[in-house]
């Protein structure tokens, strides 16, 4: 049984939609890896870190997910790392010495941090450092410079013929809202432009406050992940919010509804507890990696293929919105990034396969069909709005009818608007409709659907 598999059973009390839970597993990974890993060679390194914004009416089961992820994510702190000797028999005794040094400074810093002037009450630093659940952005930026890691490592010197011992030094960052309403409401293009750049994991950042000096974050990495609903897309995003480059660097996972009802949540049983566990003790092997990840030329040559063709064929992608033109340009490293969390959910070789950018090209195929409703803003025209709410309506309920439709939507549309609004979407290829027999009746009534591409 895969760890991915281990995570289905440990989740599937829970109701939220599959593709919320598929994409917090997949984030897990990504977030695991940090700035240690990454493909390709120094002058375009692609590391796993993601951006996740799970998109849904309230209830959906959004919180339900980032829960999950908080627990495993915190489980483990920063001392289990004093107890690793950088998996490296060739260091001398004073490089193991250094080593043990710089992560014991590690730690102390991070104790101070968490210590914030506090004389008790001292929590023990995260391994995996996570922002607190509501930022500002202010706050965020500081987190990130207050995360700074170190790793040692060892690297072959052609000088003098032997392995020596190398530091490089990273500020890997992630967190998870059950509402990234708690980030956006205040200085959103700042907080919108600060993710721009973490996600390129770049060498420096600069931040100067007007009371507490200038704060640098060396070598960030961010991985974010945050549940929203169409609405608060629609108050707070906008076009040029969405077309800075936000919308590209970031996977909308879309649904109307949870899987299934539930009236209250059943306890693990013994199995998923130790499932639960299994998926733990993975990522604490995934905090030991360091470096660059081998892709065989078979791999590279594919990928060119794929591109070549996606570039002289768009017409030929799954989701033709204009809203997704943005994603689709950076689609060589949305493939590159989920293949490693693929990858890294049950290995710790640095040798990915095709299979997994393979595999990855799948998922997205399938994701890629609903994206651009997280991102369909309404503009001026007074029936965008409306036709949004229909669309989700549909797609809740399966199938409807004209009148229940106009019964439902009578306050927000005039009877000829409802026509327009359905025509529209019949036009743009997002319904459809069929002829059904009453079985009461015995007339044939014209029931409205989601059209399946």
């Amino acid at each position: 049984m895969t760890n991915f598999d281990k995570w289905q059973e440990y989740t599937k009390g829970i109701p939220a939609p599959q593709n919320f839970i598929d994409w917090g597993y997949y984030y897990l990974i990504a977030t695991c890896l940090q700035r240690r890993v990454w493909c390709f060679s120094d002058e375009d390194k692609c590391y796993a870190n993601m951006y996740v914004c799970l998109v849904g009416p309230p209830g959906t089961g959004k919180g339900l997910v980032t829960k999950r992820l908080i627990e495993i994510l915190r489980y483990w702190k920063q001392e289990v790392a004093l107890q690793h000797k950088n998996g490296q028999s060739t260091l001398s005794e004073s490089e193991s010495k250094m080593a043990d040094a710089l992560a014991q400074s590690d730690l102390k810093a991070a104790e101070d941090v968490e210590l914030n002037g506090k004389k008790s009450g001292l929590e023990k630093p995260n391994l995996y450092p996570v922002a607190a659940d509501a930022v500002t952005y202010e706050a965020l930026v500081q987190s990130m410079a207050q995360c700074y890691r170190r790793v040692t490592y060892t690297e072959f010197d052609k000088t003098i013929g032997k392995d020596v011992m190398r530091v490089q030094g990273h500020s890997s960052l992630c967190f998870v809202l059950d509402e990234i309403s708690s980030l956006f409401r205040k200085r959103t293009e700042d907080v919108s432009n600060f993710l721009l750049t973490a996600y390129g994991c770049g060498e420096d950042y600069t931040y100067k406050t007007k009371t507490q000096g200038t704060d640098r974050i060396r070598r960030l990495c961010l991985n974010f992940i945050g549940g929203t609903t169409p609405d608060f897309m629609q108050s707070t995003f906008d076009d040029q919010l969405i077309g800075n480059g936000y919308s590209s660097r970031t996977f909308f996972i879309y649904a109307t509804k949870p899987r299934f009802a539930v009236f209250r949540m059943a306890e693990l049983t013994a199995e998923q507890v130790q499932y639960k566990k299994d998926i733990i003790d993975h990522i604490l092997k995934l905090y030991f990696l360091f470096g660059e990840c081998r892709v065989d030329k078979e791999t590279e040559d594919f990928m060119l293929e794929y591109m070549k063709q996606d570039l002289e064929h768009p017409e030929k992608r799954i989701n033709k919105s204009t809203k997704m033109v943005p994603y689709y340009a950076r689609k060589n490293i949305h493939i590159t990034k989920l293949a490693m969390a693929l990858h890294f959910g049950d290995s710790t070789d640095m040798h990915i396969p095709l299979s997994r950018f393979k595999q990855a090209i799948e998922i997205l195929d399938k994701e890629e069909r609903t994206m651009h409703l997280a991102l369909t803003l309404d503009g001026d025209n007074p029936l965008a709005k409306p036709s949004r709410k229909i669309l989700e309506h549909l797609q809740r309920v399966g199938k409807d009818t004209f009148t229940s439709i106009l019964a439902d939507f009578y306050g927000h549309l005039r009877k000829s608007e409802l026509e327009e609004v359905l025509e529209a979407l019949q036009q743009t290829e997002q319904i459809t409709t069929q002829q059904i027999t009453d079985e009461v009746t015995g007339h044939n009534v014209l029931w409205y659907m989601i059209k399946q591409h």
